[in-house]
């Protein structure tokens, strides 16, 4: 049976442009701090798999950041994508097993070059611009997701895609591994000499220049074996504001490569794929060192590293090309 909500009642006014019904979900699928980023116009969960059409609306904060001539930055669309699957995958669990979160095992994340798409089946969600998600538990503790956006016109060129896995994860157990970490991380920090990190006052270039809340990377320094820069979370952006989602930081440390590769760039290249792996948990608050740098084996692969107190905190390969 499909029910509808009306969002004013449960949370508040809406935002401008702020989806107000949703289909056959409860809007626990929506962001309850920060009522602008929600993702989804409709979704539906059949016990198992989870098929949803997300609607980012014009308030959420990825809108208005894609300066002209940098089409790679459309792969923060697919980035949003991920974000909203882990969301789903969150949801498929949090009713039967209170006390569990999503950490993020994988997130491969893909802008391909133009090709032709089919047409929608029929009976198939979406629609021009659309997007379509998909959401499967593999295994107990494991779940997996897709989402493709489409054009929506048979024959368009395709805007790019999204998979991974993720872990569910017990909040305790989930507690006392993040506990430890922080300790010995703060610790390395403590211990680390003031001139280690990336000197200068070098900008990412036109990431971020509409809208500051979004920009990452601070700090940026070119050296003949790579770029090396700092990652900087403002408390205005939504990864703040999502503490029980752990997913959250994996996925903002794939937003900061793909900003520290237009740093490199200048422009110049298309970000096409993201393959990030994420090896420990990232905390918001305390800096985390980035390098990006070239694989050597084939002309315009990238290798992206995150470190944060000592430990790596993931890696990321990145395919790029000319424009």
């Amino acid at each position: 049976m499909t029910t509808s909500c009306d969002q004013t009642s449960l949370l508040g006014a809406p935002a401008p442009g702020h989806p107000c019904r949703y289909d056959t979900v409860p809007p626990r699928l929506v962001d309850r701090e920060r009522p602008e980023n929600v993702l989804f116009a409709s979704a539906a969960f059949d016990g198992e798999r989870i098929t949803a059409v997300p609607r980012p609306t014009a308030g959420h904060p990825y809108f208005g950041d894609r300066p002209e001539g940098q089409d790679g930055v459309d792969l923060r669309t697919i980035l949003e994508m991920g974000r909203a699957a882990a969301f789903l995958a969150f949801e498929a669990v949090g009713d039967r097993r209170a006390g569990m979160c999503v950490a993020i095992a994988r997130a491969r994340l893909i802008r391909p070059a133009p090709s032709v798409v089919p047409a929608p089946r029929p009976g198939e969600p979406g629609g021009p611009g659309g997007y379509v998600m998909r959401c499967a538990r593999l295994r107990d503790t494991f779940w997996s997701f897709a989402a493709t956006h489409s054009t929506g016109s048979p024959g368009a060129p395709s805007a790019g895609s999204c998979e991974g896995r993720g872990t569910i994860l017990d909040s305790r157990r989930l507690a006392a591994l993040r506990a430890e970490e922080r300790r010995l991380r703060i610790a390395a920090l403590r211990a680390e000499r003031p001139d280690d990190g990336p000197a200068g006052s070098a900008t990412p270039g036109e990431v971020g220049r509409r809208r500051p809340e979004n920009v990452f990377v601070a700090g940026v320094r070119h050296t003949p074996d790579g770029t090396r820069a700092l990652l900087r979370v403002p408390a205005t952006h939504p990864v703040v504001h999502d503490p029980a989602y752990d997913h959250l930081p994996a996925l903002a440390l794939a937003d900061a490569a793909l900003q520290l590769v237009h740093a490199r760039h200048g422009g110049r290249v298309e970000v096409r794929e993201i393959d990030l792996r994420p090896t420990r948990f990232c905390e918001t608050d305390l800096p985390v060192r980035l390098s990006l740098g070239s694989t050597g084996t084939r002309p315009g692969e990238l290798r992206f590293e995150a470190v944060q107190g000592g430990m790596t905190v993931a890696r990321a390969q990145l395919v790029t090309v000319g424009v």
